[in-house]
């Protein structure tokens, strides 16, 4: 016997996650995921998120050069994560 509605179960979670909210913050989360490929392996270790929240990233930079460095750097940082995620999920970056 055979169902013929029937759809794969990632199919399924996917529209359950979209009509829940769920899937905009799943792809917030995977900001974090792409932060070291986006920023550099120094950079990253260097700066930490601290929150993400509303599309809004706060970074924690170890020293003012890296608060420097990532701010000067903030249009293209923001475009290659919203690029690597696939949709506009980060807004805004702070650095502190």
């Amino acid at each position: 016997m055979t169902n013929d509605s029937a759809s794969p179960l990632g199919t399924v979670l996917r529209k359950i996650a979209a009509q829940s909210g769920l899937d905009k913050k799943l792809q917030e989360v995977s900001v974090l995921d792409y932060w070291a490929e986006v920023v550099g392996a120094q950079a990253a270790k260097a700066c930490t998120i601290t929150k993400l929240e509303h599309g809004i990233i706060t970074v924690h930079a170890s020293a003012p050069v890296w608060r420097t460095e990532l701010q000067m750097r903030k249009a293209e940082v923001l475009q290659r994560l919203n690029e690597r995620v696939g949709t506009e999920v980060v807004r805004d970056i702070i650095f502190k």
